[in-house]
């Protein structure tokens, strides 16, 4: 499967980063994640995506800024942070409207988004 065509145009300098979401999987359970992970993408070819960590647990051993390479079939979540305002991010979306109003603010303040949209500029 092919990467859509909006994000092989895609222009961080005019949008804001681009991130996606994969699971990490034992190859002992492929099906069952054990974590999932916010990378930043860095560049796209064919059906692979080259990215950079974010964020990841600890048990990992992955250190932000380190360079990781994903098949666009693993993509699970995409999202693009323009100045607070996200597109995408549908997980991060269920996560935070399950959490109580005071948690809500940490966690906008942990991702960065004060505001989510369905329609790009």
């Amino acid at each position: 499967e092919q990467i859509p065509a909006p994000w092989r145009k895609f222009h961080a300098e005019v949008f804001g980063p681009l991130l996606i979401r994969t699971a990490e999987t034992e190859a002992k359970y492929p099906a069952r994640p054990i974590c999932h992970l916010w990378l930043r993408v860095n560049s796209i070819l064919d059906n692979l995506i080259f990215c950079s960590v974010l964020e990841a647990p600890v048990e990992l051993q992955l250190k932000s800024g380190t360079s990781y390479v994903v098949a666009s079939e693993s993509i699970e979540d995409w999202m693009i942070n323009q100045d607070g305002t996200a597109y995408g991010g549908f997980s991060l979306r269920v996560i935070r409207c399950n959490l109580p109003k005071e948690d809500q603010l940490k966690f906008d303040s942990h991702t960065g988004v004060h505001e989510f949209k369905n329609l790009m500029p």
